[in-house]
């Protein structure tokens, strides 16, 4: 029971935002600001997915807003606490990732709001050796106080048994199977 009153506060929350992310903008920006504000937040998420390639927990979850973060994961919720223990169990002892994006997508609702959503994929390194492919649909709301943006709220969509990237993928064998010949 406690767990379903966190869940549907959590989805309402989301909800809310969501909403709130639908209705006109309160600031009036120009073309030109929201591109600016745009590009900003593309680089800042590159900046966070290239860090991977050499992790560091305390770095990645001061990206994070401690206070009030809401993750969705597959169909659940998840706090910052449990993403913050995810973190530091993933990225230890040689962890790494080398993430790409494409279908790249920002809407910005303020001077210092924007939604960031993505389709991501590259390989994971654990550190006991193993390679992973990772793909994933990804959705970020970012907030911004002064010049640095913080992850708010996000979302990620791992597909069941996800498919390496396509470039990673064997070519597809196009021979035909020989003709069966007719038994006498």
């Amino acid at each position: 029971m406690k767990r379903q009153r966190a869940m549907i506060a959590g989805l309402s929350v989301v909800g809310g935002m969501l909403v709130a992310g639908c209705q006109p903008a309160a600031h009036t920006l120009s073309d030109a600001a929201r591109t600016a504000l745009a590009d900003s937040v593309k680089q800042h998420v590159a900046g966070m997915f290239a860090e991977l390639a050499h992790p560091n927990a305390d770095s990645i979850l001061a990206g994070y807003d401690s206070t009030g973060f809401v993750w969705g994961r597959s169909g659940s919720l998840v706090s910052y606490d449990s993403v913050a223990s995810g973190v530091r169990r993933t990225w230890q002892n040689g962890a790494s990732a080398l993430i790409g994006t494409n279908d790249v997508n920002v809407r910005v609702l303020g001077p210092d709001e924007a939604v960031y959503s993505a389709i991501i994929s590259g390989s994971y390194h654990s550190s006991t050796g193993e390679d992973r492919p990772v793909r994933a649909a990804i959705t970020l709301v970012l907030d911004r106080e002064g010049p640095a943006w913080r992850v708010v709220a996000g979302h990620e969509s791992v597909p069941p048994n996800a498919m390496a990237h396509e470039a990673d993928a064997p070519p597809a064998d196009t021979a035909k199977p020989a003709a069966k010949g007719k038994k006498k």
